[in-house]
């Protein structure tokens, strides 16, 4: 981008966008029509995403993610699908981090310039978040142990957002002892743990060992959750009794 001194008698200062001059028919009789500048003033290259004019990488990256970042993104239902969702913070940052293409799997990585592997070690397909959490034979043979009603298709699942969407119609099972906490999220935390033990500790667990891993942090959590909330409720009432 090149910032042109100042532009006729006003004394404006003017910034030219070459990419907007790509984009037009004839860039040369647009450019042959500023008038020079009557100061004698040197042109310069600036980066006009940023207010001083220099050039970063951070705001390279912030303007690539804008870009290619999809629409669909911006209408996702952030707190039902995830700020709401009955679970530990840092399972609800997993989930912002996968919508937001923020998870090192190996399409990310290679989308990055990085030289990683970038398919799924179970089975050879390019790994990325909706072949980790769905598609792979693996977390397929998971959901199939899954007792829950309402489990997505992956035959209609496009994205990691209509996958996330697609999960909160589903209903906890009896067999579980769940009540109100979704079970999906933990299921894809324990698929990413799965995977990176895999990785770099070539350990591996079985469906059914795995399965029953999830169903006993989601229990875990839940009866922490309700022991937390039933005592800030005695801890209140007994505050007010003191009162009254």
């Amino acid at each position: 981008m090149i910032r042109c001194s100042s532009l006729g008698r006003t004394g404006l200062v003017a910034s030219i966008c070459l990419r907007f001059l790509r984009d037009t028919k004839e860039p040369r009789d647009r450019i042959l029509q500023i008038v020079p500048s009557s100061f004698d003033k040197q042109d310069e290259l600036v980066w006009l995403p940023n207010a001083s004019g220099d050039y970063t990488s951070k705001s390279d990256y912030a303007l690539a993610r804008l870009s290619t970042q999809s629409h669909i993104t911006d209408q996702f239902p952030w707190r039902k699908s995830v700020w709401n969702l009955n679970t530990p913070p840092k399972v609800q940052t997993f989930l912002w981090r996968s919508m937001n293409g923020a998870l090192p799997v190996g399409s990310v990585l290679l989308t990055r310039g990085l030289h990683a592997e970038a398919k799924c070690k179970r089975c050879g397909e390019l790994e990325t978040p909706l072949h980790l959490f769905l598609t792979c034979p693996f977390a397929a043979r998971i959901w199939d142990r899954i007792p829950a009603l309402f489990k997505p298709d992956a035959s209609t699942i496009t994205s990691v957002s209509n996958l996330l969407i697609s999960n909160m119609r589903m209903i906890n099972l009896p067999p579980t002892g769940l009540g109100t906490s979704p079970i999906y999220p933990w299921l894809y935390w324990h698929l990413w743990k799965a995977r990176n033990i895999l990785i770099f500790e070539d350990r591996s667990w079985t469906e059914a060992e795995l399965v029953l891993k999830i169903i006993k942090d989601v229990r875990c959590w839940e009866e922490k959750f309700y022991f937390e909330k039933m005592k800030n409720f005695f801890f209140s009432l007994n505050y007010f009794l003191f009162i009254i």
